[in-house]
């Protein structure tokens, strides 16, 4: 029987904010979620695909940036999360993928997620046509 269950990452360089995220998406889907921190990430994404991946808002000057790149072209949806309120709109340098401002609302969580799945999904389409 074929495991159908979405594989998530979490990556937040705080423990207890990355926890609050499990918590909201273990209640929202039926998921297989990783948690890590920025400095093992990279690794760990490396060693397996996921589906779907919060992760913090990267820093121009940490490699976050390369495992976004990383994950986008492995097809993973990709929610990212931000204090600064510039970033509600979405992040410049990663169109299109929603961004969910700390502290988390779960309504914003599941929006961000939903919303990330489905452009996943649309674009997973648009590559076999």
């Amino acid at each position: 029987m074929p495991d159908n269950k979405l594989k998530t990452l979490i990556v937040d360089s705080e423990y207890l904010i990355a926890l609050d995220l499990e918590l909201m998406i273990a209640e929202l889907l039926d998921c297989e979620i990783d948690v890590v921190t920025p400095a093992t990430a990279r690794e760990t994404a490396a060693n397996r695909q996921y589906d779907l991946a919060l992760i913090e808002r990267p820093e121009p000057d940490n490699s976050r940036g390369d495992l976004v790149h990383q994950l986008a072209r492995a097809g993973t949806a990709l929610v990212f999360t931000s204090t600064a309120e510039g970033d509600s709109a979405g992040l410049q340098e990663h169109p299109g993928w929603p961004v969910v401002l700390k502290p988390f609302a779960a309504t914003a969580v599941i929006a961000a997620v939903r919303l990330a799945i489905a452009r996943r999904e649309g674009d997973l389409a648009g590559e076999s046509t």
